[in-house]
């Protein structure tokens, strides 16, 4: 039995820092993730390491978010793994 409406699954389905957050991603990083588009881990395992640590680095100094650290390219591939 299901206590919860469609809706809610969906709305849960949709949220990607569970997923992110079990693949490694810093909470901080998640809304670099989303603002380049990536909502699902599938979407982040479409693009080589090396573009996606160039993308999170660039659009975190785009955003102004100076108390974010970068992460490291080694870190992004762990995400990947």
């Amino acid at each position: 039995m299901c206590f919860f409406s469609a809706n809610e699954a969906r709305e849960k389905s949709l949220d990607p820092t569970v997923a992110f957050t079990k693949a490694g991603v810093r909470a901080e990083l998640i809304p670099i993730l989303v603002k380049l588009g990536h909502t699902k881990m599938e979407d982040l395992k479409k693009d080589k390491s090396s573009k996606l640590f160039n993308d999170v680095c660039g659009m975190r100094q785009k955003m102004k978010l100076e108390d974010v650290a970068n992460p490291t390219l080694e870190e992004v591939e762990g995400w990947l793994a």
